[in-house]
């Protein structure tokens, strides 16, 4: 029997949803488990959870860990970022990279499929995330051998140089969690989202850091949130460690990332 919820939503919206998953998750096969899953959604659970995965440039992103979810702007930035470093290096040429506050990983393993030569190394703070990653390493076929998986706060624990730094951290103001949409809130992991010092804590940490672990002429891109713009810029230039910053919009017209170059 269809819960409430289910029969008062639109027909279409209904059926939008069923067509997502039926595709994604059952493969085209009908069960009545499509209906208990459109039910989730319409209750409040995010798509992806249900689903079980998503896409990230071209990745499949198994989620079954509750990660945060991939942002579509997260992916935009990190395009933009993939396309500047092929225009400036050769497909053979292999980098090294570090992704902070991996998550679910999509970010380095996107870097990896899109930099066969290339090495990532991954660090979160959580212990799920870390499954989460491995099994993602897994489910997109690379070698083990092109990575390394870290938990630690911020940074690798045994320290090394890279090429490049890609940096998606908590970075909402607590006192903006109101702001937060449910489904967010109710769902996915906090502590992937908020952070203290009007959500700059992380950040900062990350410019005060960044330049022992950055290659000569290496770059580390950092995503941010709404109004932060002027504050990471003061706080770049205060920190001196950058001889370059600029500063990137989303799909959205929405400033979003910093790119620093040391």
């Amino acid at each position: 029997m269809e819960h409430l919820a289910t029969k008062i939503m639109d027909e279409k919206d209904k059926k939008k949803i069923f067509d997502t998953i039926l595709r994604a998750k059952y493969n085209g096969e009908e069960t009545p488990k499509v209906w208990e899953d459109v039910e989730r959604v319409i209750l409040g659970e995010p798509l992806d959870y249900v689903i079980g995965h998503t896409d990230f440039l071209g990745a499949r992103i198994d989620l079954s860990e509750r990660p945060l979810i991939p942002r579509e702007e997260t992916e935009y930035w990190t395009l933009k970022a993939i396309n500047l470093i092929k225009n400036s290096t050769s497909s053979s040429e292999r980098c090294y990279f570090l992704d902070l506050f991996s998550g679910s990983g999509c970010i380095g393993i996107a870097l990896l499929k899109h930099f066969p030569a290339s090495q990532v190394d991954f660090v979160d703070s959580e212990g799920l995330c870390i499954r989460q990653i491995r099994r993602n390493i897994a489910i997109n076929s690379l070698l083990e051998s092109r990575t390394r998986v870290y938990r630690n706060d911020v940074f690798p624990p045994t320290g090394g140089k890279y090429d490049y730094i890609f940096v998606n951290p908590p970075y909402i103001d607590k006192v903006s969690e109101d702001t937060v949409s449910k489904p967010v809130l109710d769902y996915e992991p906090r502590e992937a989202l908020f952070a203290p010092d009007n959500g700059l804590f992380l950040i900062k940490k990350v410019i005060d850091g960044a330049g022992d672990f950055l290659s000569k002429g290496g770059t580390v891109f950092i995503e941010f949130g709404e109004n932060q713009k002027e504050k990471i810029g003061a706080y770049v230039k205060k920190s001196g460690r950058f001889s370059e910053i600029t500063f990137w919009k989303d799909q959205f017209d929405r400033d979003r990332v910093v790119v620093l170059k040391v």
